[in-house]
């Protein structure tokens, strides 16, 4: 292996993507350029392995993920940044260490979460992948073997190429996007091998901002901490930005991502026949489901355990109601997430399914109580009046914005107890402020969407530029023709 700058193979800071999705291979080729100015050395280094989680076709003539890396590093190399591309061979190729690895055929949810290799935790990588990819947060392994050995196969070839890159340029830093999919998570898990500091990129706050930061993207800890350094740090006006956030979400704004509300109807709600009204807003947590130390879950192991404990709950209550609003992103969810969610039921329970044109807000300030797992709902309800308890974990929590319950016996407590107070509307602020403000600013990356944008003025595409010339070629020819007719 050889850079094409920096010859020396020392860089202080390495950059290994296995994804070449916009934004993220743009953010990354940016973070590398910003770097320049702090380190004597920097370094991008793209492996290209079979990524199930990089989903562009490449069978057509003329596309490839080769061709888009390439007009990255072209950037990159006029900036003085090191480039390598790391061709991996076929799985067929793959080492020994691999085929021994992935030979078990057999394995269950809890097994490939706990599997590691080379004392790598590379399985929980592989899981988190699997549910995210079928969407299913209690995935068939055994209906799905093909698919987890390919993860596996993949997943220790990164590992074992990052290993080598880490030895041969000797980072004091690597950069690796997001750490919680399977190759990603491969390669941070290389770089604590070798004793060598992780950051993470990912999207910003806002379609025109990415982050950097030290800890798991997912990792509640580390959000909650950030949070408050950028609340103590902000300048006059912070107040006014929180609540622009809460009112751009239930105007149906996504800030930085989809809405998932769009068809439901303002102010539909249904009417009251109970003397009192708990909501249980349902969170869609599949990226939450194969995290390590992300989450603290005090009261309930998981989601369904909490949802199980308040049906039976309610269900031995007089005159009390309780409406679960099933999350509306769970429609695009796996069959079997969707049944398990739309077979609840109870004594006096009401199941709103995700396609419903009821008013999430409508229906939150038609409540006693909001109860939720860590649904941003929680927070949101505190600032539009309602009480609202949370017994998961979430970004918002540690604010005195919702009710925290330390045991069963404090949240039967509060569940209890008619005119439960409101926390005040201001403890929510800071968690606005950083949902509209977390991030750094786009100098070179100029966003035209989610997943489209410009890099120094041109669109980096999975075209090669004999393709394009061809293509446009036989476009003008045809245009002429049909000028003429």
């Amino acid at each position: 292996m050889k850079l094409t700058k920096n010859d020396n193979n020392q860089m202080d800071f390495l950059a290994i993507d296995v994804f070449t999705f916009t934004p993220h291979l743009e953010a990354s080729g940016e973070i590398c350029i910003e770097q320049m100015a702090f380190n004597d050395g920097v370094c991008h280094c793209f492996i290209n392995v079979e990524n199930p989680d990089d989903t562009y076709s490449y069978n057509e003539w003329g596309y490839s993920k080769k061709y888009k890396v390439s007009q990255l590093h072209k950037v990159l190399k006029r900036k003085g940044v090191g480039v390598f591309y790391d061709n991996l061979p076929k799985p067929h190729a793959f080492s020994t260490d691999t085929d021994h690895f992935t030979e078990n055929n057999n394995f269950t949810i809890e097994g490939l979460r706990a599997l590691k290799y080379k004392g790598a935790n590379l399985g929980i990588g592989v899981l988190s992948s699997i549910i995210s990819k079928t969407k299913d947060s209690e995935p068939d392994l055994a209906a799905l073997s093909d698919l987890v050995q390919l993860y596996l196969r993949s997943a220790t070839e990164v590992y074992d190429r990052s290993i080598r890159l880490i030895k041969l340029y000797k980072p004091k830093k690597l950069l690796v996007f997001n750490g919680r999919l399977a190759l990603c998570k491969a390669i941070s898990e290389a770089a604590k091998d070798q004793g060598v500091e992780v950051v993470y990129h990912e999207r910003g706050a806002t379609i025109d901002r990415y982050q950097v930061v030290n800890m798991p993207i997912h990792d509640f800890k580390g959000i909650r901490s950030r949070r408050d350094q950028l609340w103590e740090q902000a300048e006059e006006g912070k107040e006014e930005v929180a609540r622009d956030f809460f009112e751009r979400r239930r105007s149906g704004d996504g800030i930085g991502w989809l809405s998932f509300i769009d068809h439901q109807q303002p102010n539909e709600k249904p009417e009251k026949t109970k003397a009192r009204r708990l909501v249980y807003f349902s969170s869609s947590d599949d990226e939450y489901a194969a995290v390590e130390d992300g989450l603290e879950q005090k009261l309930f192991k998981s989601q369904r355990s909490a949802i199980l404990w308040l049906i039976d709950w309610i269900g031995n209550q007089e005159d009390v109601a309780l409406f679960i609003r099933i999350h509306p992103h769970v429609a695009q969810k796996s069959k079997g997430d969707q049944v398990w969610w739309s077979a609840l039921s109870g004594k006096n329970v009401q199941v709103i399914p995700p396609n419903d044109i009821t008013d999430s807000y409508a229906l939150a300030e038609s409540a006693d109580i909001v109860v939720s797992f860590g649904s941003t709902m929680g927070v949101e309800s505190t600032y539009w009046g309602v009480p609202s308890i949370l017994i998961g974990d979430a970004m918002y929590s540690g604010l005195d914005c919702v009710y925290e319950p330390k045991n069963i016996n404090d949240l039967r407590s509060l569940l209890e107890t008619t005119d439960l107070p409101i926390k005040p509307k201001e403890n929510c602020f800071s968690h606005g402020y950083y949902g509209l403000s977390f991030g750094v600013p786009y100098k070179y990356f100029k966003p035209e969407g989610l997943f489209l944008g410009t890099f120094f003025g041109e669109r980096l595409t999975y075209e090669s530029r004999f393709h394009q010339i061809l293509r446009r070629s036989k476009q003008r020819k045809l245009f002429g023709k049909t000028g003429k007719s």
